[in-house]
């Protein structure tokens, strides 16, 4: 079945809440596992095929629908959210009438939210742990693969264009706010009956990890975030004022080594990486798009023709 719904991200906004709470739904099918990454991989594209990508979207009992009639397919998937313009327009090729969603978050939550889970040695399980890896976990998050899913108003800017009105921004922090309006909110969109209420409510109200987020870490991504923020803020008329000033707040931590440390490593410490992942990224772009547009010559080319 063809899908209905992308979640195209950003990492660590809710999307595997939308996913566990959509897997429950009577109407609804999604793949088994959450992140196919798809549209991402180009050997995952043509391993699978646009057919056995069509095959993976199952009821919550984990069997494709003996009748699809009424259903309605949704794929989470946040790597999405770095697609660029062309396999975009393609999708939209693909895909006329499908729906886009991108949920977005604090920048400066979401990025300690997904390092808090990562190891750069081993994990990070006390304070200790992460004062020696913080070094390297800033010099991570300096990574385009990181920060680029926080700049909301880029993605946005590269997905609303060719979707237009079937695309649509949440916010995270509304799930933390008021979880059932935000549920209907987003039910609504997919596209089934806003006022469900899932069997099991997978909203976890705890923070993400016990660990304390550093002060160092705070400002660091906020001094990254804080223009991309900002023009987010003018481009919505003030939707994240909050976000605004939190960070801002953040920035008034500045001195004068910490903007060396960050000189550092920018322009000394992360080069190489940034250089590798450059042409590493470009080589992918340009293959996803050629077997893209393959696969969409042969899926919608007649048969027998």
């Amino acid at each position: 079945m063809e899908p209905s719904l992308l979640i195209i991200g950003s990492p660590r906004c809710g999307t595997t809440w939308m996913y566990r709470t959509l897997q429950q739904h009577p109407d609804v099918l999604v793949p088994l596992d959450k992140e196919t990454d798809f549209f991402y991989h180009h050997k995952w594209m043509q391993k699978l095929g646009l057919k056995g990508y069509h095959a993976l979207f199952v009821d919550a009992q984990g069997n494709p629908p003996a009748d699809p009639a009424g259903k309605v397919a949704v794929e989470s998937c946040p790597q999405y959210c770095k697609l660029d313009r062309g396999m975009i327009q393609k999708l939209h090729t693909l895909y006329p009438e499908i729906r886009i969603m991108q949920s977005i978050r604090e920048p400066v939550s979401r990025t300690w939210s997904l390092v808090s889970r990562m190891r750069i040695d081993r994990p990070i399980t006390d304070e200790a742990e992460l004062k020696r890896q913080l070094p390297a976990i800033l010099r991570h998050v300096e990574k385009a693969r990181v920060w680029r899913c926080n700049d909301y108003a880029a993605i946005i800017d590269r997905w609303q264009p060719v979707f237009g009105n079937r695309f649509k921004f949440i916010v995270f922090d509304d799930l933390k706010k008021d979880a059932d309006a935000f549920r209907s909110d987003f039910l609504g969109f997919v596209g089934v009956d806003p006022a469900w209420t899932p069997p099991v409510d997978q909203h976890k109200s705890a923070t993400d990890r016990n660990i304390q987020m550093p002060e160092l870490f705070a400002w660091y991504v906020a001094t990254q975030s804080i223009e991309m923020v900002r023009r987010l803020n003018e481009k919505f008329d003030g939707r994240v004022d909050g976000w605004v000033e939190k960070l801002e707040g953040y920035l008034g931590q500045t001195t004068p080594t910490r903007r060396l440390m960050r000189w550092v490593n920018q322009h000394l410490l992360t080069v190489p990486e940034r250089v590798a992942y450059s042409f590493y990224a470009g080589h992918r772009v340009r293959a996803r798009n050629r077997v893209m547009a393959d696969m969409i010559r042969d899926y919608r080319q007649p048969s027998g023709s």
